[in-house]
């Protein structure tokens, strides 16, 4: 018995000295969440090697869990650009066209216009289908000639 009392209380201070550390903590705790700019600066990594399924939900996280950012506005550009560069004409068409309606005066609507316009032309698939994509397509590069004539995408 006198050599197991040792043995009990430095096991009995050793976990009352852990019980107070990170340690614990690191076993029970859930990883920490990703902050805007590292959830924006992966989508942009996600880009530029081509993963635009990864980077699109890199884009909608941040739009979701960090909406008032100044990273969000990007974030839906970026995101209409994935859905643009992974030929997902229609998801493309709706996003750019969200972003149109909810920023209306930033300076990328030029760009967001002509890429709705190139989106419906793109994705219309035979001449045997009804011409509601090529007219949309038509309507929006004439509303870029006529709003913003000077623009590169004019």
């Amino acid at each position: 018995m006198a050599s197991k009392l040792p043995r009990f209380l430095g096991i009995f201070v050793l976990l009352s000295m852990l019980s107070g550390c990170g340690i614990i903590d690191w076993f029970y705790l859930p990883p920490g969440e990703d902050t805007v700019q590292e959830l924006f600066e992966a989508g942009n990594d996600a880009m530029r090697e081509k993963d635009y399924v990864a980077a699109s939900g890199y884009f909608v996280k941040l739009k979701d869990t960090y909406p008032f950012s100044p990273y969000a506005v990007e974030a839906e550009l970026s995101l209409a650009d994935c859905y643009f560069l992974d030929e997902e004409w229609l998801m493309a068409v709706d996003a750019y066209k969200d972003f149109e309606s909810l920023h209306p005066r930033h300076q990328a609507i030029p760009y967001v216009l002509f890429n709705i316009a190139m989106a419906n032309m793109n994705g219309y698939p035979s001449i045997d289908r009804p011409a509601e994509p090529i007219v949309e397509a038509y309507s929006y590069f004439q509303r870029l000639n006529e709003s913003y004539p000077n623009t590169e995408n004019a």
